[in-house]
């Protein structure tokens, strides 16, 4: 009977071991993450939205100011990464570089910038007398910067373009060969403010912005390299010892 407490009282023992081993590996993982976060040197700022900008780190405070102004959000973590706006071939045509960068976050690495990002949407922004019936704010999980923000409103939305031009000046536009539609866009450093305009199914405006933060872009993309470079050589050492 003794043999049978010590026994359980050992498993026991090892459970809580096993408990306290996890607790600090995820308090060293969720560390290491702030810290990488932090070590981001800044950038002069180009184009914000509700205050937030090519610097912002997605914080726990900044998700519930958010949350505050935009009503609730939905989080993701594993849905791909697609910069492609308006309509397939628009990058591409109007803007290579983002094509480029497009096609490296979605063919050539997708399942890892998918599952390296952090997809905050909000859907009933409305509620809150705000103009914006959809919004989508995707950041990286390394440095908690932005990547790129979608926000899209109705007919509202051409107060919204006043203010945009009043702030930022008088744009460039491009006229789509399709759909009836027409974009106009900044560029501040290297970053894009990208505001399109076309008609819905009964003729009413819509109106698709989209910011691109390019050098975060190109920042995520080189540590999306890096880590897939550390793997694979871990994974080719392992393979060595094997035979």
């Amino acid at each position: 009977m003794d043999l049978f407490k010590n026994t359980k009282f050992h498993i026991l023992m090892v459970i809580l071991f096993v408990f306290i081993l996890l607790g600090i590996l995820i308090i060293h993982y969720k560390n290491k993450e702030d810290s990488e976060a932090i070590v981001t040197e800044p950038q002069p700022e180009t184009f914000t939205f509700f205050d937030l900008g090519v610097n912002t780190v997605f914080t726990k405070e900044i998700k519930e100011k958010l949350i505050d102004k935009l009503g609730p959000d939905a989080i993701e973590h594993w849905s791909p990464v697609n910069l492609e706006t308006n309509y397939k071939g628009f990058l591409q045509k109007n803007f290579p570089r983002l094509h480029e960068l497009n096609n490296e976050l979605n063919i050539d690495q997708g399942v890892e910038t998918g599952r390296n990002t952090i997809k905050a949407t909000y859907r009933y922004a409305r509620n809150k007398k705000l103009p914006f019936y959809f919004i989508k704010l995707v950041f990286s999980s390394h440095t908690k910067n932005p990547l790129f923000f979608i926000i899209n409103s109705k007919k509202e939305g051409i107060n919204v373009l006043d203010q945009i031009k009043e702030k930022y000046g008088k744009p460039e536009t491009i006229q789509w060969d399709v759909k009836n539609g027409k974009s106009l866009y900044w560029k501040k450093n290297r970053d894009l403010l990208i505001a399109s305009v076309l008609p819905d199914k009964f003729g009413n405006p819509l109106h698709h912005i989209v910011i691109y933060y390019v050098d975060n872009i190109e920042d995520f993309l080189k540590k999306i390299h890096k880590r897939l470079q550390q793997r694979e050589e871990k994974t080719k050492g392992a393979a060595e010892t094997a035979f």
